[in-house]
């Protein structure tokens, strides 16, 4: 029998469906970073070909991106969804499912500022813009609910 969760923020994950959900969480990181590191010093380090190389990484950047944080929210919340049995982890599910809503919707809204910031010439800093706010708003959804997973 199941023990009843103790925390009405927690959701008993097997490992295997943890290790998933922290590979994804992992493959997320890496491809903002992969953007960060390739883009964010533009003035720096100069030049019209790398300017424009990565303004159109930046378009790219955003459509795939907003692909992989709703395909990885599916699969989080499916596999939360698979574990549900008591009350507790329900209204967890939830809010949870809540929460990743508002966050897409939140990452939708920040993607148009990124965009607009690049069309008016500032690519590096919509680059470092958005890597700071997706950490800022990943960080806080995931302390308040993927630390308890």
């Amino acid at each position: 029998m199941k023990q009843q969760n103790q925390d009405s923020n927690a959701l008993p994950l097997p490992q295997d469906h943890r290790f998933l959900i922290d590979e994804e969480h992992g493959r997320m990181e890496r491809f903002l970073r992969d953007l960060y590191d390739t883009c964010a010093e533009l003035e720096a380090e100069g030049g019209e070909h790398k300017v424009a190389s990565c303004q159109g990484r930046l378009n790219s950047f955003l459509y795939d991106f907003l692909d992989i944080i709703s395909e990885h929210f599916e699969n989080e919340e499916r596999l939360m969804e698979a574990c549900l049995a008591v009350q507790e982890d329900k209204d967890y599910f939830r809010r949870h499912r809540a929460a990743h809503e508002k966050l897409a919707h939140q990452v939708k809204i920040l993607m148009r500022e990124t965009a607009e910031l690049s069309k008016q010439g500032s690519t590096t800093l919509a680059i470092r813009h958005l890597y700071q706010q997706i950490g800022v708003m990943f960080g806080e959804h995931s302390r308040e609910y993927d630390n308890f997973l």
